[in-house]
């Protein structure tokens, strides 16, 4: 699931709400009235009335503790946070020394009203800053590798997963790969100098190699794909805050060695923070993410094999995959414990057959990283990649960098 801005740390919090509880009692109470003097009321009392309450000095607290004074250099209106007209500054001054323009994820935190100063100053806003880079991932998909893995504040994508599943209906044990890695180079496209909040802007774009498996390790109803993939991150557009593209022709056999399928792929992948999609929420004791992804796969199979599919047939793939993730008492669990669910549906343009897919299940975080997970899920439906029906109980083992 793709691209997400995450709530700030509980201790970051705490910390602001106890030097803005204290300064605010010590202002309405007179007493020590000293520690905020008469040219801080004056400047942080936006509205006039001459009393600094809980959300000035929040705001307040936020400047001092900016050690940085990014704030104190380009928070104009005093609300305690970087909005996407001030970010535009930080870019021109960052343009003005050779440095390119601060990279979506941070234009998307501004545009979200998450207080940058909480989480980056100079130093790590000029490491915010992207550069081109060249590296390898391990992901359980394909349209999660590079710079789909890169969500607006979070990776929350899956790791290649080797799972042991129970078949509920044949009754039998089953060991099987979900797996996709690559080796990418990304490209970042610093935006125009009139860039304003809003504009369609070409951020990022990236290729390179991939390679992808899914299906049981002893069957030919199995899945290896091979080939080059693309992609384009685009900021802004209508109502979407960032869309990802991808496109990736592949070659394709089974696990056998024994098929032979010529194929390509693609997909698109809308941010709509208003929405709260592609983009984590805090409500009540639960932090909630959702994503659409929408996708397409032609497919040429020169030789079927033993797998489902038939030989010199063409099939025409669409349809869009549903997703949310749920992250319960994520203080008291530290983001660790996670539930997921994901609903998938294809139609064959060609013959005309449908393919829809539900899985579901729990998850525990093995590190602090997030790059390891034990996850128990439930599989029905049929899948189109391989096809085959599923109806299946597995325990993984998900790894990812």
């Amino acid at each position: 699931m793709s691209p997400v801005i995450a709530p700030r740390t509980a201790a970051a919090a705490l910390a602001i709400a106890a030097v803005a509880l204290t300064m605010s009692t010590c202002v309405a109470d007179g007493a020590n009235a000293g520690e905020l003097s008469l040219e801080q009321v004056k400047r942080f009392d936006t509205n006039g009335d001459d009393f600094v309450d809980s959300d000035k000095a929040t705001v307040y607290a936020r400047h001092i503790y900016d050690q940085h004074n990014i704030l104190a250099d380009y928070d104009k209106n005093l609300n305690g946070q970087i909005d996407p007209d001030e970010l535009v500054a930080i870019n021109s001054d960052l343009s003005k020394i050779d440095r390119e323009p601060v990279s979506a994820e941070v234009r998307l935190r501004a545009a979200e009203h998450v207080p940058i100063p909480l989480m980056a100053g100079p130093a790590s806003i000029e490491a915010e800053v992207s550069e081109d880079v060249a590296r390898a991932y391990l992901r359980e998909k394909r349209v999660d590798l590079g710079i789909d893995t890169e969500k607006p504040g979070s990776d929350i994508t899956s790791g290649a997963a080797i799972t042991m599943a129970n078949d509920l209906e044949g009754h039998e044990n089953i060991v099987s790969i979900e797996a996709a890695a690559g080796y990418l180079f990304r490209k970042n496209i610093p935006y125009p100098e009139s860039y304003n909040p809003g504009d369609l802007a070409l951020t990022a774009v990236s290729f390179g190699p991939y390679i992808e498996a899914n299906g049981d390790v002893n069957s030919a109803e199995s899945r290896v794909a091979a080939g080059a993939m693309a992609q384009a991150e685009v900021l802004g557009g209508g109502v979407f805050d960032l869309q990802r593209y991808s496109v990736a022709p592949y070659y394709q056999t089974d696990f056998r060695g024994e098929s032979s399928v010529y194929g390509a792929a693609f997909s698109w992948q809308p941010y709509i923070l208003d929405w709260a999609l592609g983009s984590i929420r805090s409500a009540g004791t639960l932090d909630v993410t959702w994503g659409l992804l929408f996708q397409g796969d032609y497919r040429f199979v020169a030789d079927a094999g033993e797998t489902g599919l038939k030989t010199d047939d063409d099939y025409a793939w669409l349809g869009a995959v549903l997703s949310t993730k749920i992250w319960p008492f994520p203080d008291t669990f530290e983001s660790r414990v996670f539930a997921e669910l994901e609903y998938s549906y294809f139609h064959d343009t060609l013959s005309g057959a449908d393919a829809s897919l539900f899985q579901g299940g729990v998850g525990l975080t093995l590190d602090e990283k997030g790059n390891a997970t034990l996850n128990v899920e439930y599989t029905n439906g049929r899948d189109y990649k391989t096809e085959t029906d599923k109806n299946t109980i597995k325990t993984a083992l998900k790894v990812k960098f």
